[in-house]
């Protein structure tokens, strides 16, 4: 998968290789290359995304010992911060505004597991909640425009919507209709 910085400047892309290239677009040439690994022979990148001042980079991975990974853009490398996503498989994650300068990051796993973390400035996490979806293996994840739902999409053709509030979320509310794989959702 691929995705724009918040500027438009910079193009990340994930790899099956397990790399996550960061493109600088004026240039053409890849900015900064990170490689993911550990337990895994063949770890897998699955998607990237931007912080809003394109100072960090999110990975999701298969990669066991840290299959979601935050990057600092300046040095090139893992940032300390750990965010504590389990050890399944990480195939759908999204960010959102959380307001006070924070990000949300929703991380869906292969186990079926919903987790919201809130990203401070300094890369202060804190985690919101945590949640069975009940839907396998997580493929997509999107906020709405308005940060009061997440929607996700599960490999057993359902579809999710979990409140979010303050106090963190809510039960999730089942979308069923599809008769196979559910690979995204949007607002």
């Amino acid at each position: 998968r691929v995705g724009f910085s918040p500027s438009g400047r910079l193009l990340a892309s994930a790899a099956y290789d397990g790399t996550v290239r960061v493109w600088d677009l004026m240039t053409g040439s890849a900015a900064c290359v990170l490689t993911l690994g550990g337990w895994d022979a063949q770890v897998e990148a699955y998607h990237a995304l931007f912080g809003p001042d394109e100072d960090w980079l999110l990975t999701s991975s298969n990669d066991g010992s840290a299959p979601l990974r935050l990057w600092d853009l300046r040095s090139c490398s893992a940032s300390p911060v750990a965010l504590a996503a389990g050890n399944a498989r990480i195939q759908a994650v999204a960010s959102a505004p959380g307001g006070n300068g924070k990000t949300l990051i929703a991380a869906g796993s292969d186990a079926g597991v919903l987790r919201l973390f809130s990203l401070a400035p300094g890369r202060k996490v804190d985690t919101r909640c945590e949640v069975e979806l009940g839907i396998g293996p997580v493929l997509d994840l999107a906020f709405a425009p308005n940060g009061s739902w997440i929607a996700a999409a599960g490999d057993n053709g359902e579809g999710t919507l979990i409140g979010l509030s303050a106090e963190g979320c809510a039960a999730p509310v089942a979308l069923r209709g599809h008769t196979g794989n559910l690979y995204s959702v949007g607002f």
